[in-house]
């Protein structure tokens, strides 16, 4: 029997390397170019591909390793898939691994934050399930407000009591990090603190991951981390060196089974921030700096570690330019269903061997259907 140990670090301060469980089985392979690369296509303006990011593995293993959630704002399809502004995510769309024509912006016509909650736990209330206004006698996450920034004993203002995706794992002897580019200290409540908002960082405001002495203590304050601001200049992004928590981890191997990686409010698409005229601009040269690093890291070329590339938001009931991204995915992949971002949070749970949360069960808990797409089935339409 593997024995996974973890050991958390003081906040604020870079996280220790972790152990890994095995993969339960060798994934079968095409046989590999020399190297694993993202081909930059000349002057042309053209986007880089993911020349190897997918298409690599004949088959998607039984269960994976580890899962990355990338999380950009406020875009619809079209304004990124085909665009002059967005050409390395149309190219990795496209050409290089795979995108649902029909994700659709249907969970919750709410903005960013209750949307963040909802995809890691299929409800955005504590009865667990789905609602634009807090029912009497509940408690939603409705809107873009601040939780408390200190939990009391047992409960913590501004936060929701239903459980998470990152309290699945904990449960499970598995591990998570939130990865905030530039929040000032683990598990930030600061909304805004420079480029960062905790707006878009789900984990703060479940409060089983933040009151002391239940349900493993205040795990947020451990395992959602920030790492450095990226640097981006108007054509090109580079990511910070030392200290940086995700280059780290993505260098030693020692990813967490899933990783929820929130780039900053310039870098995410959200705000258009100067040298930049387009905000899916910078997003775009964000994605191309970064991907390289998790495609070739140990974790990825492995092939039990999977990429989902995802947007919150566009306009309500409209596509998103949502991608994935993992070795058995074929490149090309154009996927015509409903889909939702809950069926990400069921597809992941499938995926790291955890059972389903309200929505992603098909049913909030009172019973209620939920959105359409909700239950798509990830790991068959995109043969992961």
């Amino acid at each position: 029997m593997a024995i996974l140990m973890v050991v958390l670090p003081a906040a604020g301060a870079p996280h220790a390397p972790r152990a890994v469980l095995p993969s339960p089985r060798a994934v079968p392979r095409f046989p590999p170019p020399p190297r694993a690369i993202l081909h930059a296509i000349g002057r042309s303006g053209t986007a880089a591909v993911a020349a190897d990011a997918c298409g690599t593995a004949i088959a998607p293993p039984s269960q994976y390793q580890h899962v990355i959630w990338i999380w950009f704002e406020n875009k619809t399809l079209p304004s990124v898939i085909g665009t002059s502004e967005a050409p390395f995510m149309t190219q990795l769309a496209k050409q290089g691994c795979g995108y649902g024509s029909r994700w659709l912006d249907d969970v919750l016509n709410l903005p960013s934050e209750p949307n963040y909650v909802a995809a890691a736990a299929g409800a955005n209330c504590d009865s667990g399930t789905l609602h634009t206004q807090t029912p009497v006698g509940d408690r939603c996450v409705t809107g873009d407000g601040a939780p408390a920034s200190t939990c009391l004993s047992t409960t913590c203002q501004g936060t929701i009591a239903t459980s998470s995706i990152f309290e699945q794992l904990q449960r499970a002897g598995a591990t998570w990090n939130v990865y905030a580019e530039s929040m000032s200290s683990n598990c930030s409540t600061a909304n805004p603190s420079g480029r960062y908002y905790v707006k878009h960082n789900p984990a703060p405001l479940f409060s089983h991951l933040r009151v002391k002495g239940r349900y493993q203590g205040n795990t947020c304050a451990a395992d959602d981390v920030p790492f450095a601001s990226t640097t981006c200049g108007g054509t090109s992004c580079l990511p910070a060196g030392p200290g940086n928590n995700l280059a780290n981890d993505l260098a030693r191997g020692s990813l967490p089974s899933l990783s929820v990686v929130v780039p900053n409010i310039c870098n995410d698409m959200h705000d258009t921030c100067s040298p930049y005229a387009s905000s899916a601009k910078n997003g775009d040269d964000w994605l191309r700096a970064w991907l390289p690093m998790i495609v070739e890291s140990q974790s990825y070329v492995t092939g039990t570690t999977a990429v989902f590339v995802l947007w919150d938001e566009g306009a309500f009931g409209a596509p998103l330019p949502n991608m994935v991204v993992a070795p058995s995915v074929r490149p090309g992949t154009v996927v015509g269903a409903t889909i939702n971002n809950i069926a990400v949070l069921r597809a992941t749970e499938d995926m790291l061997g955890l059972p389903h949360l309200n929505c992603a069960t098909g049913r909030q808990r009172n019973g209620a259907a939920c959105p359409a797409g909700s239950t798509a089935d990830l790991r068959k339409l995109f043969g992961i």
